[in-house]
């Protein structure tokens, strides 16, 4: 079974405790597709609280935006300010298993090497990875996108 190592980088805007914010995450996630019921998976690295499955790459990922985005709304609707919400992302965002993180870099050298191959752009695998929270002034803006960007790692 192949491994492999995803970055993503999305943009949110939530109503934290009256005020909105815009939180960038630049993560990385571990897929794979499961031999015995050919679904994938993918699985959070940064964060490594989440994964979500699909039949098809495409559909894991998709599942995965949409868990991750649900998570951001619990804390923002939970948070009573901007410095809490913050604060519970970072930490979110922080949690890493580290079997996880060790199959990740393992798929990493699988890219480097040839041995596995990815139809996406790739990205240096040691690029900073993060979660920024800021206030912004209003939820619209001509520069956000929800638009998730995949790349693979190597």
């Amino acid at each position: 079974m192949a491994n492999y190592p995803l970055l993503f980088t999305y943009k949110d805007r939530l109503l934290v405790a009256d005020k909105f914010v815009e939180v960038t995450t630049r993560g990385r996630i571990l897929a794979f597709q499961d031999p015995e019921d050919r679904q994938w998976w993918f699985y959070g690295v940064n964060p490594g609280a989440i994964a979500a499955s699909g039949s098809l790459p495409a559909a894991a990922h998709a599942d995965f935006r949409v868990t991750f985005k649900d998570v951001l709304a619990d804390f923002a609707s939970e948070a009573k300010k901007v410095e809490v919400f913050k604060a519970m992302a970072e930490a979110f965002f922080d949690q890493v298993a580290p079997e996880t993180d060790k199959e990740w870099w393992d798929a990493v050298q699988d890219v480097r090497s040839g041995r596995i191959t990815l139809p996406l752009e790739r990205r240096a695998a040691d690029e900073p990875r993060g979660i920024e929270v800021q206030v912004v002034a209003s939820p619209n803006s001509s520069e956000f996108t929800t638009e998730p960007a995949l790349e693979a790692a190597a």
